[in-house]
């Protein structure tokens, strides 16, 4: 939610209501752009945009933990920012993220190129093991899907030319 003073903030609230008496636990956190859950984990992220860097925060919150409810297990940055929760997926323990990188250049030229990067936690740390970067310079990501060990994704380039067309024939 966004309130009156500009401020967004997210709320984790998890309520057991198999079992008697109903229990809850809540986590707050700052404005997401999107988040990821599977059974075992929860996702946010939280963009953080500067002059020329774009960078996203990520959290993860472990809720199948029995009777200690939802619990921030680990904290990690990737390069970029996410699309939709979409652009994230977990496989074989690993979170999976797929980023628009733009920024201006050493020239300060505006420049924009995508990155697949693949994070584990380790002692509550969200770790790069792995990346793809640099794909499709120039595009921005337009959609993203994980199948198994597999990411598909489909990226865009706006062009920014207009076109002025004269109607008063027709």
């Amino acid at each position: 939610f966004q309130a009156e003073d500009g401020i967004r903030d997210s709320s984790v609230t998890g309520v057991q209501t198999c079992a008697l008496p109903i229990c809850a636990s809540s986590v707050m956190a700052d404005y997401t752009q999107g988040i990821y859950a599977n059974a075992e984990h929860l996702y946010l992220f939280q963009p953080n945009y500067s002059w020329g860097d774009t960078r996203t925060t990520v959290l993860e919150f472990s809720w199948a933990n029995g009777e200690r409810g939802i619990e921030l297990i680990g904290t990690g940055v990737v390069e970029g920012s996410l699309l939709n929760q979409f652009s994230a997926d977990e496989f074989d323990g690993r979170l999976r993220v797929a980023t628009t990188v733009s920024g201006f250049d050493a020239n300060g030229i505006w420049t924009t190129t995508n990155r697949l990067s693949v994070l584990e936690n380790i002692d509550g740390s969200l770790n790069e093991v792995g990346a793809v970067d640099g794909f499709a310079a120039g595009e921005r990501i337009y959609s993203v899907r994980f199948d198994g060990d597999r990411a598909f994704v489909v990226t865009f380039r706006q062009d920014r030319k207009s076109t002025r067309l004269n109607s008063s024939h027709t």
